[in-house]
């Protein structure tokens, strides 16, 4: 009995040891799995002289993958409507001392690349490089990071989150994008609502018994991206405390991301910290009148830079290329 207690000890060292080894080799499995999901795409990113960890974070329409059930119809297809637009645009600053700014630029703002003025949305026609080109060149923004999400994914997403609540000062409907939310206050929307939201540019409110449209549409929606983008990231966090959930969240967010091919898996976990409320980067006000489409154009002015300044952001910024 005393000579086999040595020998039983050993071996249930030697199982447990064994247990924790296939534990490790199965996260270490499942990890490499869920990295390979992740498309990604080349962008040079310019040489920073601060030391702001700089991520751009997209929000693509691009119509090769709509959401589940989705009209083409109401979306249009890759021949429509093609390549890609950056519908979102936000700039998720972390700093040193571990505090997080999350800012959304308008989509509208002329940005130059390739010498030439073009509104941010179109700058990611070129790409992700000429979007964080431009970025640079006109708002010299030394991008570190490039992430994008597209319409289905985004859907998705929050669908599994169980979707979001955010918090609408007026009932609120576009048919042009299918959103239609008979109530004010805290509302609970799904995916598709919340990409409706996002993407409305000519949405009436409910005021005083009259739907009035929005006098500034084009704001509305950089507005709401960055607050249902905040929302998701919110919540997504807190959902992550259980591992069954985590795990199939992390498959389909994983499925719906495009990165810089130096952004992985471990780095995004860093952008859990940006579910602050977004403020969005001042501009020149628009003359959006809803269906001059040069009107939507709006230029960087002196609040601008003097916002980006107070970011932390030097006033020079090299593109890569």
């Amino acid at each position: 009995m005393t000579t086999g207690t040595p020998l039983l000890r050993r071996r249930g060292v030697i199982i447990a040891l064994s247990v924790v080894a296939v534990l490790l080799l199965a996260v270490a499995v499942d990890l490499i799995v869920l990295s390979s999901r992740i498309r990604e795409v080349t962008v040079a990113f310019p040489k920073a002289t601060d030391s702001i960890d700089t991520w751009i974070v997209v929000g693509s329409d691009s119509r090769a993958d709509l959401p589940a059930g989705a009209s083409s119809e109401q979306f249009g297809t890759t021949g429509d409507v093609p390549g890609a637009r950056a519908d979102i645009i936000l700039m998720v600053s972390r700093y040193d001392d571990g505090t997080t700014r999350v800012v959304s630029i308008p989509r509208d703002l002329v940005l130059i690349v390739d010498k030439a003025p073009v509104r941010a949305t179109l700058a990611m026609q070129k790409g992700p490089q000429g979007l964080i080109d431009g970025l640079c060149t006109t708002l010299r923004i030394p991008a570190d990071h490039f992430v994008q999400i597209d319409f289905g994914g985004f859907v998705a997403v929050v669908d599994d989150l169980g979707g979001i609540d955010v918090n609408l000062p007026h009932p609120i409907r576009d048919p042009i994008t299918g959103l239609d939310v008979p109530k004010a206050g805290e509302v609970h929307l799904d995916g598709q609502t919340a990409l409706a939201l996002v993407r409305s540019r000519t949405a009436e409110e409910l005021i005083n018994g009259a739907w009035v449209p929005t006098s500034d549409g084009p704001d509305q929606r950089a507005k709401w991206g960055g607050v249902v983008m905040s929302k998701v990231v919110a919540k997504a966090t807190s959902k992550a405390k259980n591992p069954l959930v985590l795990q199939g969240l992390l498959w389909t967010l994983t499925g719906a991301l495009t990165t810089d091919s130096g952004t992985g898996l471990f780095d995004l976990t860093r952008l859990s910290s940006a579910s602050g409320n977004p403020t969005e980067l001042p501009h020149q006000k628009s003359t959006y009148a809803g269906t001059d489409i040069a009107s939507r154009a709006v230029q960087p002015d002196g609040s601008t830079y003097a916002a980006l300044k107070d970011a932390g952001y030097a006033e020079k910024c090299t593109p890569a290329g």
